[in-house]
């Protein structure tokens, strides 16, 4: 039985020396002939062993103290409590039954309780059941650190292998850092269980179940080579699960630590809301390749992605990308015009952020929702830069079917300058517009124009080898052109061919400008009519020119009010 209450051991090494005052202390002791019979170590049990309130103190001089981290040549424990059974001592090789042990280091570490099976010789530390509790941490685990000589300490990083057995723990990396001094200022929290083993350098993670932020959760196997430089870390990750969001994975710390800065993620992350990944990593933090699964509330994205940010925090990504009912809309926050998207790609490009997205696609888009119809069949090669495409596609839909190639403007106004083969097209069931469902229209399109409605377009079609037909009504064209033009008095619409040349100008509005027609026709002829014709609640003030010959087969499909 041992006991110590205040206890102060001071251990120095002065500049230039080569060893410890207590060695000196040693030399100055009688010494007796050495007993070369026998070889025996030193030995040394103890039933309990209790140290209260004490300090140890190691100093050499021969080298700078640090300024962070445990700097293992000045080391100075106090508020140093003890509580060990079956202690022994045999040589070099220390055993005992930690019951408890505190401490704090002038660095800052700080020790509320360490208990366990222990085993220290100048090859291993070893712990069985160990408790260790921090002003930051808690952990639970069986630790073996293993290493060639005591020296390997003061290199932690590169020099001790570290086994361990987690149970459920809590970390914060404040406490690592204290080990590891690059990673000062790290103040992350997460939760863990697993086992890991290792150099801190280069440590593998097995059968890991971490925790971080308010609901992020990994399970998987995780390689890390070159810690504790974490954005030069070469990691790969086997995820059984991840699941996260755009929240927790902001309140990620990045180098440098201290600086408080966080994770970069992009708007378009978060309006994904929790997001669950199975698959794996290969590469660094901002220079990874993703294969896997991705389920989203946006829908479900499967990747073998490469994905990388720049030192300007600009994404680019590259590989392939298939989707399944994705909400494009929500994402690029179009979901007025674009809805959900299925499809198998190709993709490169960089950013997310709609006003900023520059990427190749090359794919077929199984199915896609545009302006509240639901699009099939679509093969797809082209380029997206700020809500515009500008590539080639083609459409083999029920209700269209079409080839075309040239450029389509979702920015603020919306704009066409492309080229199209229309094989079929029945613009009612697409929501072109308002008409009996059996509308139908074929013909080779030439267009140029901007406009996000009829009364604000400005531009021209031309439509050669025209075919128009609603029910049982057909009529065919060999050229149509409508043309859309602003000047002093108005506007100006002009629709023609060589059965009709009408030319509209003035203040109207479009939408009311069929029943304006009507109207006008009726007071002009009224003996046409069947029965009156009421006048249009609101005055639209326009000149109308009209020449046509042989109309009749167009004006029963398209203006059917009138009868020429």
């Amino acid at each position: 039985y041992f006991q110590a209450d205040s206890l102060r051991f001071y251990l120095t090494q002065q500049e230039g020396d080569t060893t410890t005052n207590l060695n000196h202390l040693l030399n100055k002791l009688p010494q007796s002939e050495p007993d070369t019979t026998s070889g025996k170590p030193f030995t040394f049990t103890a039933g309990e062993i209790h140290v209260t309130n004490s300090q140890f103190k190691y100093r050499d001089f021969n080298v700078p103290r640090s300024d962070s981290g445990i700097d293992w040549s000045h080391l100075n424990l106090s508020k140093l409590n003890l509580s060990v059974i079956d202690f022994s001592l045999d040589g070099d090789t220390v055993l005992g039954d930690i019951q408890n042990l505190q401490l704090a280091d002038w660095s800052g570490f700080e020790v509320e309780r360490f208990a366990g099976d222990a085993h220290f010789s100048p090859k291993k530390t070893e712990v069985e059941d160990l408790v260790i509790k921090t002003p930051n941490s808690d952990l639970n685990f069986d630790l073996l650190f293993s290493y060639n000589h005591l020296a390997a300490y003061s290199d932690f990083i590169n020099s001790v292998k570290m086994t361990g057995d987690f149970a459920p723990s809590t970390l914060n990396f404040a406490d690592i850092a204290y080990f590891a001094p690059t990673l000062t200022g790290w103040r992350d929290t997460i939760r863990l269980s697993g086992k890991v083993r290792g150099k801190v350098s280069n440590l593998k993670a097995d059968d890991m179940d971490i925790r971080f932020g308010k609901s992020s959760h990994l399970l998987g196997d995780i390689n890390m080579n070159g810690l504790p430089d974490f954005e030069n870390t070469f990691m790969m990750v086997d995820l059984k699960q991840l699941s996260t969001n755009r929240s927790d994975l902001q309140t990620i710390s990045i180098p440098p630590y201290g600086s408080d800065q966080k994770l970069q993620v992009p708007a378009e992350i978060g309006r994904m809301g929790n997001m669950q990944f199975t698959g794996n990593f290969t590469g660094f933090v901002s220079d990874f390749v993703a294969n896997g699964k991705l389920k989203t509330r946006l829908g479900i994205l499967e990747t073998d992605i490469k994905l990388a940010q720049n030192e300007n925090e600009v994404f680019t990504y590259s590989g392939e990308l298939i989707s399944k009912k994705f909400d494009l809309g929500r994402l690029v926050d179009a979901k007025q015009t674009v809805g959900k998207i299925s499809l198998v790609a190709d993709v490169k490009g960089k950013e997310f952020d709609p006003e900023k997205l520059d990427a190749e696609l090359d794919g077929n888009i199984q199915e896609v929702e545009f302006m509240g119809y639901n699009y099939n069949d679509i093969l797809l090669g082209g380029r997206f830069t700020n809500k515009m495409f500008r590539g080639n596609f083609s459409v083999n839909d029920t209700n269209l079917a079409m080839e075309f190639r040239g450029l389509i403007s979702l920015r603020d106004t919306t704009e066409i300058r492309a080229e199209a083969r229309i094989i079929k097209a029945y613009p009612v069931r697409l929501n072109w517009m308002e008409k009996d469902s059996s509308f139908f229209v074929s013909g080779a399109v030439n267009a140029n124009f901007k406009g996000n409605s009829i009364d604000d377009v400005l531009g021209k079609v031309v439509v050669d080898s025209v075919t128009v037909a609603e029910k049982e009504k057909m009529a065919t064209l060999k050229q149509i052109e409508f043309s859309a033009r602003t000047n002093a008095s108005g506007k100006t619409l002009r629709l023609s061919s060589e059965n009709l040349d009408a030319k509209v100008n003035g203040q109207f509005n479009f939408a009311e400008l069929p029943d304006a027609l009507n109207y006008m026709f009726y007071e002009v002829m009224p003996s046409a009519y069947s029965k009156p014709v009421k006048r249009p609640k609101e005055d639209e003030q326009f000149e109308l020119t009209v020449e046509l010959s042989e109309f009749s087969k167009f004006s029963k499909i398209l203006v059917p009010q009138v009868t020429v």
